[in-house]
This record gives structure tokens, sequence and C-alpha cells, in this order.
């Protein structure tokens, strides 16, 4: 018996130190979720807002020193696409009643929470880096780049540098607003990767390919228009021509077929990258999402069927 005792003494004890230290009691796991911020600047841009309404001078000046140079320097500066970026900003904003009125509307309707909770779902598939985003109100000047988009802009200055443009008063900011920021994160976590960037036509339609793709994945009840701007007849007549000048890098060719012009309709390009890639994924459903985002633009192009 006393044998007995002292093996159900020592089993109990080699028990409880093993609970204690082996597989039965696990030690805290580190988070691998990045640093997130998101940042309004709401006392720089009252700053502006208080000091233009009765300012007699040089607006432009007054726009550059209080907005443009400090945010451009903080943010934008030392991107890999920094040049990109500041023509977004680079405009004087002089609707300040405008500007007024739809930061109040952004304030209260916490778009930091929203961008943040897209960063992490986004994360979630992809892990990213340390991401600032900067969000400026999009006010009447900048409509232009917004208007068609959901009342969303967005744009990638480098690894881990986004920036938004959001008009509130467009009825579907919100939705549009999570899928710009999965778009805009796979940008931000291809550039922290340091892949070689070919430069060409193709390179440019399946890097934004793949974004949309990845937005996809992330949202996928989310529709935007220009993955489908184009019909299938039409993606032919604009394919035919430019497939044997894939590997161009002229801008102006770029130019005509991202955003219209020529014969090319209003983002052709978005919608040709976007469905190359859904081809490849179709074909290819073995690849991780890093894998797939690390290929080569000729490699996933070879791969994917596309017609």
């Amino acid at each position: 018996m006393r044998g007995i005792k002292l093996f159900l003494i020592t089993f109990i004890l080699a028990i409880t130190s093993f609970s204690m230290t082996g597989c039965w009691y696990e030690e805290p796991v580190e988070s691998n979720i990045p640093k997130f911020e998101v940042i309004i600047a709401y006392d720089r841009f009252g700053e502006y807002i208080e000091k233009s309404k009765d300012y007699k001078g040089d607006m432009d000046i007054l726009y550059k020193e209080i907005i443009y140079d400090p945010i451009y320097k903080a943010f934008i500066s030392g991107g890999e696409y920094s040049n990109l970026a500041k023509g977004y900003i680079g405009g004087t904003i002089r609707q300040i009643d405008d500007m007024e009125y739809k930061l109040k509307l952004l304030k209260k309707e916490k778009v930091e929470e929203i961008v943040e909770d897209a960063l992490k779902k986004s994360n979630d598939l992809l892990n990213g880096v340390d991401t600032t985003v900067y969000i400026f109100p999009n006010t009447s000047e900048y409509n232009y780049l917004t208007k068609d988009l959901g009342g969303v802009v967005g744009v990638t200055a480098g690894s881990g540098k986004i920036l938004l443009l959001i008009d509130p008063l467009n009825e579907q900011w919100k939705t549009i607003l999570n899928y710009t920021v999965a778009h805009e994160y796979h940008h931000s976590v291809w550039s922290s990767r340091k892949y070689e960037f070919e430069g060409s036509i193709l390179a440019n339609l399946v890097f934004e390919g793949k974004a949309d793709s990845f937005a996809n994945k992330v949202f996928p009840d989310i529709e935007v228009p220009w993955v489908s701007s184009i019909d299938p007849g039409t993606e032919r007549s604009v394919w035919n021509p430019i497939k044997n000048q894939l590997s161009s890098d002229d801008p102006e060719l770029l130019q005509k077929l991202m955003f219209g012009g020529g014969d090319f309709p209003r983002w052709s390009g978005y919608t040709i990258g976007y469905h190359i890639v859904q081809d490849f994924l179709k074909n290819n459903s073995d690849y991780s999402i890093e894998e797939w985002t690390k290929l080569s633009s000729t490699e996933l192009l070879n791969k994917s069927g596309y017609k």
C-alpha cells in the first residue's frame, strides 16, 4: 500500500508539474497584429479653418504652411510612391464651410474605427506591417476624384503609408471605404515585401488586379464598379490591341487603359487586371494569398488561363 501511495503522490506531482510547464499550460502568444494608426488631423484642419475665415492673404501659402507641408513631411515624404500620393492633397482647399461640415460628419461617424476594423480584417488574411492611414475630408475641390468611386479614393505612398479621401455625403462611402482600405492595404504589404515591380503595362494590370482580388476576399459582398466596367465583348476588343504591348512602359497608354481615353473605356485596365487574377485563382486554388501576391505578373498571367 505504501508503494502505491508513493506512486500516486509522485504521479500527481508529475502531472501538476507537466500541466504548469508543458502543453497543458499555454503561455500567452504574442499577437501578430501590426500597429495600426488612423489619423484625421482635426486640430490642424481646425487651425486652417479658423485662420482662413478672415484671411486676406494668399490662400495657397496658408494651406501649404498649415496643411500640406507638415502632412507631407510627417507622412508622405520618403514613401516609395510619395510623388503619386502628394498629388491627392496638393490642391488648396478653399471651400472652408464644406470642409468644416464634412469633418464634423466624419467625427460623428467614428470613421477611424471603421478603417481600423477593415485593417484588422485584412491582416487576418495577409499579415502586414505597422501602418498609418491618413484621412482627408473630400471637399468639392476633390469631387472629381471620388464622385464615381462611392465617395472614397485611396492611394498608397509606400509601405505602411495609406492616404484616404472620404466624402461622407456620398451614400456609399461606408461600404466602399472597407473595400478601399483592403485594396490599399494589399498595395502597402506588397511594398513592404520589396518585390520587384517590372513597370510594364502587364505589371500595372496585375498589380491592381491582385489588390482588387484581395479586397474581394476580405469583403466578398462588396461590389465596386471598376472591376466590372466593361462587358466581355468590349473586354476582348480592348485586350486584342494591347496583348502585344504588355511589356511596354508607355505612361500615356497606361493612363488611357486604366482611366479611359482613345479606344479604351474608363477602367478597362482595372477590369482586365481583376479578371486575369480571378482566372488565376480559379485555376490555381492551391496558392496562398502570400504566394500569389509575390508572383511576377508574367508568371501569373501564364498560369491564369486568361483568354
